[in-house]
């Protein structure tokens, strides 16, 4: 991961150079049933237990993209208040995730740019989510435009 930058000019307001957030997800045998119907990705690995096994496994995976959704919804929860539009994850796959694994996401907030717009930020993430044994299972960087805080009824 990247070392923080210090912010451009200006400040965005409630977000700072250096910022770690942190979310955790057990995931469950019911969740990988629904990311299959959901993304309709029904590659041997990710429904069967025999086609996992002979491909080295000890049992079937989640999709990558599901793991990146996962972390990327930590961005979410962490700016819930916020009109934010996720503009570009990258990640790096590590490890596969299981049914029974608990993730724990950490991002931190790398530099804080002013955008072209004024009164909105262009926010440089970079992340790691690790399962129970503390072993890496996807890397990400992220770019996030931050435009403003929700109005008081919550609408953007």
């Amino acid at each position: 991961m990247t070392e923080p930058t210090a912010v451009a000019t200006g400040a965005c307001p409630g977000v700072t150079a250096g910022e770690r957030f942190v979310s955790t997800r057990a995931l469950v045998g019911e969740d990988l049933e629904r990311a299959v119907r959901l993304t309709q990705g029904a590659h041997p690995v990710h429904v069967s237990d025999a086609a996992a096994s002979s491909a080295g496994l000890r049992g079937r995976i989640f999709h990558g993209a599901v793991t990146a959704a996962i972390m990327a919804s930590a961005i979410g929860a962490r700016f819930a208040q916020s009109r934010i539009a996720l503009l570009e994850q990258n990640n790096r796959y590590l490890l596969p995730v299981y049914p029974g694994d608990t993730l724990h996401t950490t991002w931190t907030v790398g530099a804080v740019r002013e955008s072209r717009q004024m009164g909105q930020w262009v926010l440089e993430l970079s992340g790691q989510m690790l399962n129970q044994d503390g072993a890496a299972v996807l890397e990400a960087s992220a770019r996030v435009l931050w435009r403003g805080p929700l109005a008081a009824d919550g609408a953007p």
